[in-house]
């Protein structure tokens, strides 16, 4: 079945878990956060849900809680917002507006509709697509690649002592805003 090795694995290398989570539960995140979690994280917080420190608490719905997860879902967002005058302009995006305000507002709407960025564990997050297959990406304020193609893979790289084909990578799904960053890099 899917995951059960991963999770085997992981739980052997020491990570924690606890019962994987409900539809309700689901339902209460999505709710709460706004977000539509891919199917393959809900395939795998429905088997069992880590709970090991850098994982995210989402059983608990205490304000505290809450607002810590909102808070790491928004730094990407706030992070490539606050450094728009050094984000290169991709063609992707139509044509580049020449005054530098109303390049940097123009690049701060596209931020702003960009999919969600839903955190998996420390700085590694996962798009809010309906992707088959979403890619994980590691973000640290505006430096971010893509860590794995998808979640399974990650598990395995992160937790598994896995390691990462880089030509897979490179042929990851498109993930609107987010991979056309990784392109400019």
């Amino acid at each position: 079945m899917k995951y059960d090795l991963v999770i085997d694995t992981m739980k052997r290398n020491g990570i924690l878990f606890e019962q994987g989570l409900t539809a309700h539960e689901f339902s209460v995140i999505e709710s709460t956060y706004d977000i539509h979690m891919p199917g393959e994280l809900k395939a795998f917080y429905e088997k069992a849900l880590p709970v090991s420190d850098g994982f995210y608490n989402w059983r608990g719905f205490s304000p505290e809680n809450i607002t810590h997860i909102k808070q790491i879902m928004s730094r990407p967002f706030e992070a490539f917002k606050n450094e728009a005058d050094s984000i290169e302009w991709c063609e992707k995006w139509g044509k580049k507006p020449t005054d530098t305000a109303e390049r940097n507002k123009a690049l701060c709407h596209l931020i702003e509709s960009a999919p969600k960025l839903i955190p998996v564990f420390a700085h590694r997050y996962i798009a809010d697509t309906q992707l088959k297959v979403t890619p994980v990406f590691s973000v640290c304020g505006t430096d971010i690649i893509i860590y794995a193609n998808d979640l399974e893979s990650y598990l395995h790289i992160e937790f598994c002592k896995g390691t990462s084909d880089i030509e897979s990578v490179r042929k990851s799904d498109y993930v609107t805003f987010w991979s056309d960053i990784i392109d400019l890099i």
